[in-house]
């Protein structure tokens, strides 16, 4: 399937729906997930569940994209806050089904709900 991310190329990236990709999309879902439930952690169980997830965000995207290390610099220069789980929602959520178009317009629906 081809998944568009402009961070990195122009192009849409070809990357395969295959039963590793899928299970790697459902895996980097579960760790965002779980960095985002702090509820009743430590500071430092906060702290070392987010760096674990960078980690795996970080590794699905190269991995999944195949991105080559100029590319792989631009990563490293991304928002860790926005743009860095953005772009990893969009690939596992175009992995798990989502149409590259459905994706786009929800983007720009919570682009007009942020102004």
């Amino acid at each position: 399937m081809k998944i568009l991310v402009k961070e990195f190329q122009e192009k849409p990236f070809e990357v395969p729906s295959s039963n590793r990709n899928v299970k790697k999309s459902l895996k980097i879902q579960i760790s965002m997930n779980e960095a985002d439930d702090i509820k009743d952690k430590s500071p430092l169980e906060i702290f070392k569940i987010r760096e674990s997830n960078l980690d795996e965000m970080k590794i699905f995207i190269v991995e999944t994209l195949r991105l080559n290390p100029k590319q792989i610099e631009k990563y490293d220069d991304l928002d860790v806050y926005s743009q860095i789980p953005s772009i990893a929602g969009h690939i596992s959520g175009r992995l798990l089904g989502v149409p590259e178009d459905v994706f786009q317009k929800s983007v720009e629906e919570a682009d007009k709900a942020k102004k």
